[in-house]
């Protein structure tokens, strides 16, 4: 029984990290994509779904060496693989891809994924 409350707590962790970090990528949901590369720059990968829905990539880095995971650091077991690369100091490169769908000229959704989705990491955080 006392191997569950560890599990639970750190499942508490990350879907913290997970709501804090879609709250503030939810905020784009409604904007045009011309505020969304105002504010983001330009997107790594643009792609054409069809005439009116767009999709754009953005790779998010931080290379500020090995972190552990915090509060607000969004945890996903399923990629347990290697960083993106390593520094010019051979630390290591963490990353968050997030992608922007637009449909009809307006952010509709928006997905995820990497090994440091956090708020800080975000443009103009």
């Amino acid at each position: 029984m006392r191997i569950w409350l560890p599990l639970v707590l750190l499942s508490a962790c990350a879907y913290n990290g997970n709501a804090d970090f879609a709250s503030n990528l939810n905020n784009w949901v409604g904007n045009s994509p011309t505020t969304l590369v105002e504010e983001w720059g330009i997107p790594n990968t643009q792609s054409e779904v069809d005439a009116d829905t767009q999709i754009y990539t953005y790779m998010l880095q931080s290379n500020g060496g090995e972190q552990d995971p915090y509060q607000n650091q969004v945890v996903y077991s399923a990629i347990d693989a290697e960083n993106v690369g390593t520094n010019s100091d051979e630390n290591p490169i963490y990353y968050c891809q997030v992608s922007f769908i637009i449909n009809n000229g307006v952010v509709s959704s928006y997905n995820f994924n990497g090994d440091n989705c956090v708020v800080d990491i975000l443009p103009n955080n």
